[in-house]
């Protein structure tokens, strides 16, 4: 879990799984530097289109699971497979 991971509330989320559909900063930990921080510098920010961000209520939400197509990364796959076949 990451450094701020106490300040997130994830009501959607299910036992056994990572996926879950809202996260929420909690309301304690709105007014912490680093989240007023994250409402100034992410208006600008590119949010991909399977997601949703509203920075004023510090909550972001997975509108779908993204497809290949949807990540904006170059991968290899074969290269992460092969690593993990060995």
């Amino acid at each position: 879990m990451s450094s701020i991971g106490w300040a997130l509330a994830i009501p959607g989320r299910r036992r056994g799984s990572s996926f879950c559909t809202t996260v929420t900063v909690k309301k304690t930990s709105r007014d912490d530097e680093h989240f007023k921080t994250l409402r100034e510098q992410g208006a600008g920010k590119l949010v991909p289109k399977w997601l949703e961000m509203d920075l004023e209520a510090l909550t972001g939400k997975v509108m779908a699971l993204p497809a290949r197509d949807d990540i904006d990364l170059t991968l290899e796959e074969h290269l992460i497979v092969e690593f993990y076949s060995r």
